[in-house]
């Protein structure tokens, strides 16, 4: 007898999976609004002007940043000055009371932009006083703020009659060694001649003090004498002439 055993075998699978997910996070890129660095310069073409003549100013407006909008130049005028709409070189300026405004437009990256004005020594600003002008502003919007503004520096004009001093001249006794041609008009040319009408030296002012150390134009010292000056003032067909008196060095 052959007895046959035939194993049975249960088999029990439990899988576990556990997943565990990282969760990805969201970046969200806020871009920072770029301002305009905008500066504003005023500066007097004529700093030194006679009784009722006019200057000229000049403001330069310079944008270093991100574009800026709107741009608008703003003066208020001080009692001692008048504005003349009717003047060619003040065309665009709107006068409302004593303030002067100019739309300046748009400022781009990089862009410089000049503008002009001419005003007249009101009546009864007389030599020795001044015109102090106030600050010039701008203002403009850019990318970072709706509204901004900006000032230049003040600016201050002489006025008076021209000055020749000391006359008589001696190089070496006079402060500086120079004579001094004072309260000059800006881009005025000023000749000096001997009495046989040649030219000894030619000036041209940029400023409201011109001054001569005596010398011609081959820096040599001029021979003690009698000479004369000739001034002439820009925007104007009429010259100023004197004499100037040179003594012993």
């Amino acid at each position: 007898m052959t007895i046959t055993f035939s194993p049975t075998f249960t088999f029990t699978l439990t899988r576990t999976d556990t997943y565990t997910q990282t969760p990805t996070p969201t970046v969200t890129y806020t871009a920072t609004p770029a301002p305009a660095v905008v500066s504003v310069n005023l500066d007097a073409l004529d700093p030194a002007i006679a009784e009722g003549s006019q200057a000229v100013m000049k403001i330069t407006l310079t944008n270093s940043g991100a574009a800026a909008s709107g741009a608008v130049l703003s003066e208020t005028l001080p009692a001692q000055a008048i504005f003349d709409t009717t003047l060619p070189g003040n065309a665009g300026w709107t006068l409302t009371g004593n303030t002067i405004t100019m739309d300046a437009g748009t400022l781009n990256s990089g862009e410089t932009k000049i503008f002009y004005f001419t005003i007249t020594a009101a009546p009864g600003v007389a030599s020795g006083d001044s015109i102090n002008l106030n600050a010039v502003s701008c203002s403009y919007s850019d990318e970072a703020n709706a509204y901004n503004i900006v000032y230049s520096q003040p600016k201050t004009i002489s006025v008076g009659n021209i000055e020749i001093y000391p006359n008589p001249f001696n190089p070496a006794t006079a402060v500086d060694g120079v004579m001094k041609f004072a309260n000059m008009p800006g881009q005025s040319v000023i000749t000096i001649y001997t009495l046989t009408g040649e030219i000894v030296m030619n000036f041209y002012s940029k400023n409201s003090v011109v001054t001569w150390n005596g010398k011609n134009t081959n820096s040599r010292p001029v021979s003690p004498g009698v000479y004369y000056y000739v001034i002439r003032l820009k925007n104007s067909t009429g010259t100023l002439t004197g004499k100037i008196f040179v003594v012993k060095q």
